[in-house]
């Protein structure tokens, strides 16, 4: 099964949330697809769920993109998820910088919707690459 199987999309403004799912449906239509409005929702659907890729806004309400990207990471599975952050800050504080070296991948709003598709891809890509490559690596021991 191809990157991502299972995509978390976390955003508070429903307009922007539509976009980012219509996106990621072009990109990779059989993806499962879940949503969160804010990051305590967030972090409850990645730790139960466990998805592929997160795409998460910095400010959110509950606890902030960068807190629960944070969080993610110092879990045991959270390495392996790919998070592509998105922010209106465009200068650059020290949380912004934070959130911004924790992700995979940075957009900056406003955005196009084919810089995220192209995102995505890329990061697919790099996914797919790693597990034909874990996958040979097992062959070869057997």
């Amino acid at each position: 099964m191809l990157f991502p199987a299972t995509v978390l999309i976390v955003e508070n403004h429903p307009a922007i949330l539509d976009i980012l799912v219509r996106s990621v449906q072009q990109v990779r239509p059989s993806a499962r697809i879940l949503t969160a409005h804010d990051g305590e929702d967030a972090l409850r659907k990645a730790q139960v769920d466990q998805p592929d890729l997160m795409i998460i806004e910095l400010a959110i309400p509950k606890k902030d993109g960068y807190e629960v990207v944070k969080s993610l990471r110092h879990q045991d599975n959270g390495g392996r998820i790919s998070i592509i952050g998105i922010s209106s800050h465009y200068f650059l504080d020290n949380v912004t910088l934070a959130f911004r070296n924790l992700c995979d991948a940075f957009l900056i709003k406003p955005f196009y919707p084919t810089e995220l598709m192209t995102k995505v891809t890329k990061l697919a890509q790099a996914q797919d690459s790693a597990v034909a490559t874990e996958f040979a690596d097992y062959v070869a021991l057997c």
